[in-house]
């Protein structure tokens, strides 16, 4: 079994992926909330852009810890890498990358 001090590397590529998925993903949400505010010209896009960090901050906050759980419980169980650290650290970046690179 590998010591996971031995896997900082693969932590550190799967927290870049994890950044880069995040900007998109949240991209993508605030482009489709504003775009018809802005294009109307209801809103600059100034106002756009404090509106969607202010919405998507809170969303986070507020909803994040049920979405964790769902995850955690309903979608992934982590039971049968409960001795192989490495290869569920592999997994989740192998699963990051993918995120990021084929998300519709």
């Amino acid at each position: 079994m590998a010591k996971m001090h031995e896997l900082d590397w693969l932590f550190s590529i799967g927290i870049i992926f994890f950044l880069l998925s995040i900007w998109g993903i949240g991209a993508n949400d605030v482009a489709n909330s504003y775009a018809t505010s802005v294009s109307s010209k209801s809103l600059s896009l100034v106002q756009a852009g404090i509106l969607a960090t202010i919405t998507e901050f809170v969303g986070a906050i507020a909803l994040g810890q049920q979405v964790t759980s769902t995850i955690r419980s309903g979608v992934f169980k982590i039971t049968p890498f409960e001795n192989s650290p490495g290869v569920l650290l592999m997994a989740n970046v192998v699963a990051e990358i993918g995120t990021l690179l084929f998300r519709a």
